[in-house]
């Protein structure tokens, strides 16, 4: 819950309940979905807590008995009679029909029969057919002779089309059956098979018959004299013909004989991949009217390497469906004749370069979006080589290409095929943001330095402002970074683009304002110095040494790390300096030279400068004791100021020692140590750990010496004449 601590590990024995709902649905994706997931928390509350809640769902409905009486007609009775005398099995049977759909049948009889014996109470002088209970609604009923005396088989002597809506009894007085046979023929001459011949009755079916192999159907119907009925003929879903026949005594032995002719042509379907060849992947194809009367889905007669053949189609405007993959698409041909019609799939290459002209090196997502298929259906692409993409298998349409890198989106439009070859060549405009800090070896920014960024034989160059910034805006990608100083080389690393970005470059080129430092001093300590051997003045001499070791101490590294692998060479080398704050790191192997400014705390960097400065206002109090002393002739003054300044930087020595150490235990566990130290430069695959050894630096050094001699001079000073002007 919100507010609460999150468990990380959850126990073995941990069990979770709630309520969820599975939802799919064929049509509106994913913001169907949506929708539907808002509106499935307001249903939780709903639903019953216990089960003791829930209502027996089951609702049944009322049902009604069902007797029906068949009712002979004197020649049937006779028929009956006969058979019976020549011992054959006659008997009658009455089927239920609900919907076109038999639902039961029972046999009519005078005698009932009850769990295998005779049911006394139940005997009938009509023939009855007792049937279960059944539901409300509207029923056909048919009754058939079967075995009769001279008979091929059943027949259909009687019908009522009748409603239930409580106990019912129906009647039906039954006919001699009469025959009628309708033969189809294409405009060939050829017969038709499977042809479906209706007889209907106020809406009711009550007789279904098909053509055979030889085009004939052959239908019975219950008749008296010259009866009339009604007749559709439907071919695959298609009302082919609807017309009327009477029905006479004659057609007892003679039959009607009816002969129905109508057009039928073929469609071949030729499929082919985008070799021309035949395709290796699956491929339904199915057709549909919206002109049938009754519609139906014709798949077709046979398949045969890559090749659909339907045949005897009715003609009419079809609807072609074709699915693969996950792929619908649904095309419109017209059947006047026959047809061969060619489905070709075709592949999409797409060649997509930068603003650079090269090929992309980010993950970019290239996707199609059909826009004629029934169902949207989105493409994904294979990637041959370096900005190469390829779509197979493509069904001619209409579609919308997207292309796609985090919040960059490039659509096009694009039909299949097209008049490039079916080749596309795309510039994605996709842009960020580098900027790089060059700094010099001590962390200070580095001006003009020139910066020249080198991808797939590309380059792109800049030089550093004042404040050792620089800006390119370049395609993502992988960049090798070389940063020249009078045409050197001093920095060269990988730098991955994936987005708007900021680096710091370390280089190796020495800080020239080091070199200007120790030069004045020299320069200032050797004239003052030179006069004062004239005077033959040692101590003051040594005094200004300790300064100038101070100073030189001032700008150099204090506290290091030095490593070095031979295989594969690699060098790293983590220099502290107190002024500025900084600790440098500088790795290099042949390949790349690369440094990283560290990230210190900021009561640490409060420390060092303190230090700085503290070490700076003891330098300026060591001069002052000259002017106190020479000039001013304040000698006790001179010598209590240069003891409070050995002092001050003797405490800085130590709290140097303190602050570095706590930071030491952070990064190697110590401050004077070696051991294994894990490096890597991500961009550049370096993942290597090198032995080294780390601890004070020169700079360090160099400040203990400035010490001794302070105290050295110190010492001397006093021993030689205590309180008195040396």
């Amino acid at each position: 819950e919100e507010g609460e601590e999150i468990d990380n590990v959850l126990p073995d024995d941990y069990l979770i309940k709630f309520k969820a709902l599975f939802y799919a649905t064929e049509n509106g994706g994913y913001t169907k979905v949506e929708e539907e997931a808002k509106i499935y928390p307001s249903l939780v509350d709903l639903q019953p807590e216990n089960d003791e809640d829930i209502t027996d769902g089951d609702y049944k409905e009322e049902e009604y008995n069902l007797t029906i009486f068949t009712h002979l007609s004197q020649l049937l009775n006779l028929r009956l009679l006969s058979s019976m005398l020549l011992l054959k099995n006659i008997f009658i049977t009455v089927e239920l029909y609900k919907e076109n759909m038999l639902i039961g049948f029972e046999t009519s009889s005078r005698l009932a029969i009850a769990d295998g014996w005779l049911d006394w109470k139940n005997i009938s002088f009509f023939r009855t057919a007792t049937f279960l209970p059944q539901k409300p609604g509207r029923y056909v009923a048919k009754v058939y002779l079967e075995n009769a005396l001279f008979s091929e088989g059943r027949e259909f002597i009687g019908y009522k089309i009748f409603n239930i809506t409580k106990d019912t009894k129906v009647d039906i007085f039954c006919k001699a059956e009469r025959k009628i046979i309708i033969t189809y023929l294409d405009q060939e001459k050829n017969s038709v098979e499977n042809v479906e011949t209706n007889v209907i009755i106020d809406d009711a079916i009550i007789s279904k018959t098909y053509s055979d192999s030889d085009g004939k159907t052959k239908i019975g119907l219950p008749a008296g004299f010259n009866e009339m009925y009604s007749f559709k003929s439907i071919y695959d879903g298609f009302l082919i013909k609807e017309d009327q026949i009477k029905l006479g005594i004659i057609n007892t032995l003679i039959p009607v004989k009816k002969t129905i002719s109508f057009n039928v042509y073929d469609l071949k379907i030729n499929t082919k991949d985008s070799e021309g060849k035949t395709p290796d992947f699956d491929i339904d194809i199915s057709l549909t009217s919206t002109e049938m009367r009754n519609p139906v889905v014709l798949k077709p007669d046979e398949v045969t390497n890559g090749v659909y053949y339907f045949n005897n189609l009715y003609p009419a405007n079809y609807q072609i469906k074709i699915k693969y993959y996950l792929a619908e698409i649904i095309d419109d041909i017209n059947i006047q004749k026959n047809i061969s019609k060619d489905i070709n799939f075709y592949n999409y290459t797409i060649y997509l370069k930068d603003e650079l002209d090269l090929p992309p090196e980010a993950t970019i997502e290239i996707s199609l979006k059909s826009q004629d298929f029934k169902k949207t259906v989105v493409f994904n692409c294979e990637c041959l080589s370096d900005g190469k993409f390829v779509f197979s298998d493509l069904y001619p349409g209409k579609y919308t290409l997207s292309v796609s890198y985090r919040s960059y989106l490039l659509e096009k439009n694009v039909t299949i095929p097209n008049d490039d070859n079916d080749n596309t060549t795309i510039v994605f405009p996709m842009l960020y943001n580098l900027e790089a800090y060059i700094f010099d070896s001590h962390g200070i920014p580095l001006k003009n330095a020139k910066v020249v960024l080198y991808r797939g034989g590309k380059e792109i160059q800049d030089f550093s402002d004042d404040n050792g910034k620089i800006r390119f805006v370049i395609p993502p990608g992988v960049y090798t970074t070389k940063v020249y100083s009078d045409d050197i080389i001093v920095a060269q690393r990988n730098v991955n683009v994936l987005n708007d970005k900021q680096y710091d470059v370390v280089t190796i080129v020495e800080p020239i304002t080091l070199f200007l430092i120790i030069i004045m001093v020299i320069i200032t300590i050797g004239t003052i110095a030179f006069i004062f051997i004239k005077r033959k003045d040692s101590l003051f001499f040594l005094k200004l040494l300790a300064i100038f070791i101070a100073i030189v101490a001032l700008v150099s590294p204090w506290w290091s790390i030095n490593g070095e692998l031979s295989d594969p060479l690699l060098k790293t080398s983590t220099n502290m300096y107190i002024m500025p704050s900084k600790m440098v790191t500088i790795t290099s192997n042949t390949d790349i030279i690369t440094g990283e400014i560290s990230s210190l705390a900021e009561e640490f960097n409060l420390v060092m400068n303190l230090i700085s400065f503290l070490i700076i206002f003891s330098i300026i109090l060591i001069f002052l004791t000259t002017i106190f002393r020479n000039v001013l002739k304040k000698k006790r003054l001179s010598i209590a100021i240069f003891i409070l300044s050995v002092i001050i930087l003797v405490g800085c020595l130590f709290v140097f020692c303190y602050a570095m150490s706590e930071l030491a235990n952070i990064i190697v566990g110590n401050f004077i140590g070696n051991g294994n130290i894990n490096f890597d430069v991500y961009a550049d695959n370096i993942f290597e750990s090198i032995a080294c050894s780390w601890g004070p630096g020169i700079g360090f050094y160099m400040f203990v010496s400035s010490i001794v001699i302070l105290l050295f001079v110190n010492f001397i000073t006093i021993k030689k004449n205590k309180f008195k002007t040396y």
